[in-house]
């Protein structure tokens, strides 16, 4: 069976948050709220700066975290915007369908004349 495009994008969010915070629990000694924190605000490059890296072993980390991130955002907008589509596409085609299915009142009254 294949898995739905928004379960994979919620796993892939999950990974992306969990490998973070495993991290920054391990490597700077963080609470686990701190590193989901500082894992978040700097994820989705908010950076408020209200928590900060010291290592250069997290510094690195989290240039590919933030690339990552971005990558994963970027396809999460891209499977919501074609869900999108895919949705108005088939409104749109049974709209077409229902109007050239019924007879125009038109093409009735020139069959009669």
């Amino acid at each position: 069976a294949k898995v739905p495009n928004w379960v994979l994008g919620w796993g892939l969010i999950f990974v992306w948050q969990a490998t973070s915070v495993v991290f920054h629990t391990t490597v700077d000694h963080w609470s686990v709220e701190q590193s989901f924190f500082f894992s978040i605000d700097t994820g989705l490059s908010i950076g408020f700066g209200s928590v900060r890296v010291d290592s250069d072993l997290s510094r690195v980390f989290n240039m590919f975290h933030v690339l990552f991130g971005a990558g994963v955002a970027g396809a999460l907008l891209a499977l919501f915007a074609s869900s999108l589509v895919d949705v108005s596409k088939e409104a749109a085609s049974e709209e077409l369908q229902k109007a050239f299915s019924k007879p125009s009142p038109t093409s009735n009254n020139i069959a009669s004349n």
